[in-house]
């Protein structure tokens, strides 16, 4: 018969373990930008875009219909749509027109 009893070591050696999986360091936002390191995804969005985005908001078009109508210009994602959400945080800081 087998002694299933745990060894003094093993417990040790894996409560070490997982404290310092617990405790290990993760980078913030504001200490990545005192480095020098970039926080996030390339920009896609553009003056450009934007105008078109707001163009197509004033025509009354949703979110998801923007984002199919604007095409990524530069970099990795170029020929590509941005998504809905994107469009989203590009209008999010214009204020939309009054309504008379």
């Amino acid at each position: 018969m087998a002694d299933h009893t745990p060894k003094p070591g093993v417990n040790i050696s894996l409560e070490i373990i997982l404290s310092a999986n617990r405790c290990s360091w993760v980078p913030t936002p504001e200490s990545a930008r005192k480095n020098g390191k970039a926080v996030g995804g390339a920009t896609v969005t553009g003056e450009a875009m934007l105008s078109m985005a707001l163009h197509l908001r004033d025509e009354g078009l949703s979110l998801r219909e923007i984002a199919f109508r604007l095409v990524i210009t530069q970099g990795a994602k170029s020929g590509r749509h941005p998504s809905p959400a994107t469009v989203m945080r590009m209008l999010r800081d214009v204020p939309a027109p009054a309504c008379i």
